[in-house]
């Protein structure tokens, strides 16, 4: 994990070198809101979908907010983490919480 989490911070310094953070700043102070409450309702909805579209793929039935907080964490890891190793957690978590076998998280 030290190994990740090194490699993950190099690549965002590497991203990062050289921004101009005020000139980033302006622009983000530029964004109309609305567009931001947009993009927001949109992302729930999406997360929502998927977590919906989760449960009805698994072989037995597991409450809204127990798949929620997977797929929430699931997505964090995926987006954090390099190598898309976050793709692991949805189901790990899902045996671990869950009790859903390995093969049928991955699905």
């Amino acid at each position: 994990m030290l190994v990740v989490f090194g490699f993950t911070l190099v690549l965002l310094v590497a991203v990062f070198w050289g921004v101009d953070i005020d000139l980033a700043r302006n622009d983000l102070l530029a964004v109309d809101p609305m567009s931001i409450g947009w993009f927001i309702l949109l992302a729930f909805t999406h997360v929502g979908l998927r977590t919906v579209r989760l449960g009805v793929l698994l072989p037995r039935r597991v409450a809204f907010g127990g798949l929620l907080s997977v797929m929430c964490i699931g997505f964090l890891a995926i987006t954090t983490l390099p190598l898309r190793m976050g793709e692991f957690v949805r189901p790990y978590l899902l045996n671990e919480r869950h009790g859903i076998g390995w093969g049928e998280g991955l699905g």
